[in-house]
Order: structure tokens, then sequence, then C-alpha cells
């Protein structure tokens, strides 16, 4: 809206060409005329009509342009040596030129129709051929580019944003273009360039003060510049009314509004600070921290530390060997707050505990899945894994050599991949009580064992891990190994 004063420019001379003609002078064989008489001549009549219009067009266009442009502006980067600056304005300026050819071939081509009917029959064909247009460009696209883009299915969502927005996009081009024959391109495009600077320009007044706008005089002078020129233009143009206001109502609420924002950022005052607001941030963050430390760090014995657990964890007792791991802990700043631990493992506390030693079996034996065992307190990983994939092991048996003592004999599956082997949904990963985190059961193997059989599966105990076959004996590794990454 704000660049719509190039197509304005010329607009009146395509539309109306032949009203804006010299008047016929008294004596053109008048030797004696001069220069000044020629351009006494240009400037009387419709002519002087014409540049008033032009000159108010360019005025509130260019207050429009300078409210819209008091923004944020963009960080996008444009990298030299792929995105030119030059080519990137060019694309712009050529993108204006074919949109104002495009209006002007659309009015041209709806004024031929002389009744409704017509017209929204001749619309709709050219909507029709657009749609099929653009579906053609973006298949050929699609077929010899390819897309990278992951789309979603066509849900009902999906499709209601479609039909709503087209029956709006709809309804916008049959006013528009219905506005457009009644009168010409450049009424429309100048009223809704009007409004939409206007409303910018209070905007950015009413909100004086900020760190967006600091001085009173870049925020008033675009809507003097809006307001003087629509006046003008709308007695030039011969615009009878805007938008159901007569042009003399009009130009009094103008007048009004000009004054009364004066007024108004006269007597305000720029936004002051006593501090800087980033102390403010500064003094949340710490008081956040400190609550967030004193949760963390409530427990002063064993006793108390086993009392928190039940209560942050909905009365459940704490797992075995939490005396040892309390005396490994107290000495540390967080002992108590470990949301993120609960999170990760909340979908798995919804299986039995004989289901999951099974799925844990059953997924150790698939591809790209690597196990490590532990049995009376040391871990160890198969031998037959090499590569890098055996450095990654390693280092990461070392590591659990540290506390394996006070692990009971498992078996647990390692993914060395960079991507997760289970991708749930967001409302399945996102549940909260076990009847929402059912559906994470069944993602956990698509070869998950049968009810029928998984109940047939006793109860194992603790120290007890079920798999197909028994592992073979595997190397001991010493306790205080590196890792060797």
């Amino acid at each position: 809206m704000c660049n719509s004063w190039p197509r304005g420019e010329t607009m009146p001379f395509i539309t109306n060409g032949s009203k804006w003609g010299f008047p016929p002078p008294e004596d053109p064989d008048d030797p004696w005329r001069s220069c000044f008489d020629d351009l006494v001549d240009w400037f009387s009549g419709p002519r002087v009509m014409l540049t008033m219009a032009v000159s108010s067009l360019v005025v509130f266009s260019t207050g429009t342009y300078y409210a819209a442009s008091r923004i944020t502006r963009s960080t996008y980067y444009c990298f030299k040596l792929l995105e030119s600056k030059r080519s990137t304005l060019a694309l712009q300026c050529m993108g204006l030129v074919l949109d104002a050819i495009i209006v002007i071939l659309l009015w041209r081509l709806l004024a031929w129709s002389r009744t409704a009917k017509l017209r929204l029959r001749t619309l709709g064909t050219v909507l029709t051929l657009s749609s099929i247009s653009m579906s053609l460009v973006w298949v050929g696209s699609r077929l010899f580019r390819g897309s990278s883009v992951l789309h979603a299915g066509f849900g009902f969502l999906y499709g209601f944003d479609i039909i709503v927005d087209s029956v709006a996009f709809a309804a916008l081009m049959i006013s528009a273009t219905f506005w457009v024959c009644e009168t010409s391109p450049l009424t429309p495009s100048a009223i809704i360039t009007f409004l939409v600077g206007t409303a910018k320009a209070c905007h950015n007044i009413f909100n004086y003060g900020d760190y967006l706008h600091p001085t009173r005089l870049h925020e008033i002078t675009p809507l003097y510049f809006i307001a003087f020129g629509m006046i003008i233009f709308t007695y030039t143009h011969g615009i009878q009314s805007v938008i159901f206001i007569r042009r003399f109502v009009l130009m009094a609420l103008l007048v009004g509004l000009v004054v009364g924002t004066t007024v108004f950022i006269a007597k305000s005052d720029p936004q002051t600070f006593k501090r800087h607001p980033v102390n403010d941030f500064i003094y949340r963050a710490n008081i956040r921290q400190d609550r967030w430390m004193q949760e963390a760090s409530t427990s002063g014995s064993l006793s108390i530390a086993h009392k928190i657990y039940k209560e942050r964890h909905e009365g459940r007792d704490p797992p075995p060997a939490f005396p040892d791991w309390y005396d490994l802990a107290k000495d540390t700043v967080v002992i108590d707050k470990f949301d993120q631990i609960d999170q990760d493992l909340a979908p798995f506390r919804a299986i039995p505990p004989n289901k999951l030693r099974q799925r844990a079996s059953i997924l150790s034996q698939m591809p790209g899945i690597h196990t490590i065992g532990i049995k009376d307190g040391n871990a160890s990983r198969l031998p037959e894994v090499t590569g890098h994939d055996a450095e990654v092991l390693d280092g990461l048996v070392v590591t659990i050599n540290k506390f394996a003592k006070f692990l009971p004999d498992m078996l647990f599956p390692v993914n060395l991949g960079i991507t997760p082997r289970i991708l749930p949904s967001w409302e399945t990963a996102n549940g909260h009580s076990r009847a929402d985190l059912t559906p994470i059961v069944n993602l956990i193997s698509k070869r998950a064992v049968k009810e029928d059989d998984a109940d047939q599966v006793k109860e194992a105990g603790s120290a007890e891990t079920p798999v197909p076959a028994p592992l073979p004996t595997l190397p001991d590794y010493p306790q205080d190994k590196e890792p060797s990454m």
C-alpha cells in the first residue's frame, strides 16, 4: 500500500487521457509568446487539477511510507556471495510494476462487462485460471527440484483454514473489483493507503516515548503529510466521499485529528526509568534462581530426603540403594530436584517391569541397537562390536562402572544413532496420566510380544533380566579406566 503512488502518477493519463488536455490558446500564432506564456497555458484548467492530484498523492503516500517504516528492522542477513542487494531491490521494483500491470489489465477486462453477473463470471474465470497456473508451477517445482520439507497430512483443521481463507479472499476480490469498476484503480488504492497510513501514524503517536519512538517530530510529521495530502487529493480528484463520509466532514475530522494528536504528543513525556531495565531482569532471574536452589537443596538428612522424594513423586517410595545415593549427593548443590530425569522416565513408568524387561531384550536384537550388561556390579559390552561404536560404548561402560556396584544385574539397549528410534506424537509425549501414556507403550517396539504370551511370563525380580539367550562371557572393565573417545 505504501508504494502505490508510482502507479498512481500514471493512472490518470491512462484512464482519462482526453480529460487532461491542453486548453486551446487564444492566439497560437502570436510571435510575441514566450516560454512563460506556455507555462501559464500548461498550468491552466485541468492541468492544474492533475498536477495537484499527483502532488497530493505523492505527499500522503510518502507520509504513509514513513509511518509504516517506524518498526523494528528485520534481522535477516543478505549473504553477498549468494544474494545481491541490487538484485533484491530490482526484483521488488519489478514485482511492484507487475502488480500495477495486473490491476490495470484486470480492470480493463472487467470494464467490458456491463452487468454484475458478467463481471462475477469473468472474475471467477480469472481466479480459476490463476489457481490452475499456480498449481502447475508448484507441481513442476516439486517434480524437478523436489522438496525437503515434511508436509503434514490434509486434516480437518488444515482444510478448514483453506476454506475460510478462500472465502475471505473471494469476498475481498469481488468487493475490490466492483469498487474499481465503479471508479478507477487509483481511488481504492489511494483510500486504502490513506487508511493504513493514518492508523499506523496514530499508533506511533500514542506509543511516543518508548525506544522505537523517541522523538516527537518523527512521529507527528507523517500524520501531517497524510492529512494534508488526502484533503487536497479528494478535492482535486473529484472524490465526493470516502467510505460513506463526505469529503468536507472528512476534512474536519482530519484537522481535528491533527490538532488533537499534536496536543497529545506535546504534553506527553518520554518514558524514563530510575534504573536500566536489564537490572530488573537480572533481579527477577536471581529470585527465580534462589527459589530453585532452595527447592533443590532442602534435604539435610536421609529421612528428610526420603520424605521430600515421596511428596514430589506422588507418594512413591525411593528406588533401591537410595541411602547410598544420598551419601554421594549430600555434599553437592542439587539434591532434591531432578525434573528432567523424572520427565524422561515418566513414559516407562506406565509399563510393568516384566514387560519392560522383555521388550528391552527384544530391542537388543534389532539392527543398529547395541547392549550393555551389568552383572555382579560390573558393566560390559559385547566384544564383537568394533570401530567407532566400540569406542563410544567403552567410554559409556567406564562411566557406568563408577556406580555399577549399586545397580542390580540388568541388560539395557543403547541407540548410538543421531536420531531417536521412537518418534511419538506431541499428544502422546506430553500425556500426564497412565491412560495418556498408553500409546507410548505400544510405540516401544513394533515387535512387541503378544498379550497372551506376555501374561504367561512370571514377574522377574529386581536382579533378573529375561533374555532370549544368555550373554557371552564379557571382559571386565577396570573401575578407573578413562574413556577413549
